[in-house]
């Protein structure tokens, strides 16, 4: 889970703690760390896709807002177009294996310093993006700036995460036939309706994570409308 480590407290403390317990009762803190540590990722992380849950996701703005005065930030609200035909054409399975390989793709394409992201319900996804992110990759006028580049960012999110997304299936060692298959399948639930809401830190201090969310999701609704080129996998 390449998010665990910096989008949540440290969990390292909890094994330091443990470790006080001596070598001759080693086996018993093992154990002690791993049931903590499995509790402490039930809490923090959505068991289907590996992102952050919606509680630890809000502490996390909550954090950055609190240590980034004064600066922009984005926050994006991503949905699945296509989801309830694809849960009716794959069942329950199928449309759960889509959300966790798109969920991953999203991790992984959004996962550098002081970024987060989210599956916040279902197939809505959640991701937060810092201003000037250490993203090399991101040309210079895409960065958060400030208000006025949405249209741009959101053609580059959905790019980035299709791109993502497929360079993950590199690691499951698919065949070339399960592979095509699988690409398939993406091929609909990569249509995505993406609404982006660039604020500053200041205005946004101390507000629930559901009205910061609140323009991204009416922008994310307009989107649904917008018609969308082809999803392209490589």
């Amino acid at each position: 889970m390449t998010n665990e480590r910096k989008q949540v407290p440290s969990f390292g403390t909890i094994e330091r703690n443990t470790r006080i317990a001596g070598d001759e009762d080693l086996h018993g803190v093992d154990r002690y760390v791993e049931v903590a540590r499995g509790m402490f990722n039930e809490r923090n992380f959505d068991t289907m896709t590996g992102l952050l849950n919606r509680d630890a996701f809000e502490k996390h703005v909550n954090s950055f807002i609190e240590s980034h005065p004064d600066e922009a930030f984005a926050l994006v609200f991503i949905d699945l177009d296509k989801f309830k035909e694809i849960n009716t054409r794959y069942g329950h399975a199928g449309a759960d294996e889509i959300l966790r390989l798109v969920g991953r793709g999203i991790g992984a394409a959004f996962n550098r310093e002081d970024e987060a992201t989210s599956r916040i319900y279902g197939d809505e996804f959640a991701v937060l993006i810092p201003k000037d992110c250490d993203n090399e990759e991101v040309p210079s006028d895409l960065r958060i700036r400030g208000e006025g580049n949405e249209d741009r960012l959101r053609d580059y999110i959905v790019e980035t995460i299709a791109r993502s997304t497929f360079e993950q299936l590199k690691d499951d060692e698919l065949s070339e036939q399960e592979l095509e298959k699988v690409k398939k399948k993406l091929h609909e639930a990569l249509k995505l309706s993406v609404g982006i809401d660039i604020m500053s830190t200041t205005d946004s201090k101390g507000e629930p994570l559901s009205k910061l969310l609140m323009r991204a999701n009416e922008r994310m609704f307009r989107d649904k409308h917008r018609e969308k080129p082809p999803v392209v996998l490589g």
